[in-house]
């Protein structure tokens, strides 16, 4: 088939004489195959220097607030502020989104991760008592009632963690 074409197209020829050529040498050559030891230390040198970083590593980020309607009432109202507040922070490739509201007596922090999604965790530390929470199919938790504070909110997700640093919550 390849010398029919080969006649047919003169390009083609010149193509076909340099593969003849090659599978010529290649049958007549009598190397020997380079000893185990030097294909060894081949393969070494290819190696990479570092192994590549497992997916399973994951990175700590502490988390930037951008947003707290505290701190910027809604348009056009003069005084005062909504009962629920909102804060806004940003870690990496993650948003969060919380709303701290009263609750009679106390205050219940819900919120949403937004970004990539997975599967994760919310944990709230005040002197070494800890509330938590699952993260639902929408990225989303509510904790329980706490009293007013000074927290520490941190994220476990699956690729990163992100904590919340002197979260203050009051009345």
């Amino acid at each position: 088939m390849l010398r029919a074409r080969a006649l047919a197209f003169p390009k083609d020829a010149v193509t076909l004489a340099w593969l003849e050529r090659v599978i010529t040498h290649i049958r007549d050559d009598q190397s020997l195959s380079a000893p185990p030891e030097v294909v060894a230390r081949a393969a070494r040198l290819l190696r990479p220097l570092a192994p590549p970083r497992a997916p399973s590593l994951r990175e700590r980020v502490s988390a930037a607030l951008r947003f707290d309607s505290r701190l910027q009432p809604a348009f056009g109202v003069r005084s005062g502020f909504a009962s629920t507040r909102q804060l806004l922070f940003n870690a990496g490739m993650h948003d969060i989104d919380l709303r701290i509201a009263p609750s009679g007596g106390s205050w219940t922090i819900s919120g949403q991760v937004l970004g990539p999604e997975g599967p994760g965790s919310v944990a709230l530390e005040l002197a070494g008592t800890r509330w938590e929470a699952k993260l639902n199919d929408l990225a989303e938790f509510e904790l329980p009632p706490i009293a007013a504070g000074t927290y520490t909110l941190s994220l476990e997700l699956e690729d990163a963690e992100i904590v919340i640093d002197r979260l203050h919550i009051e009345g």
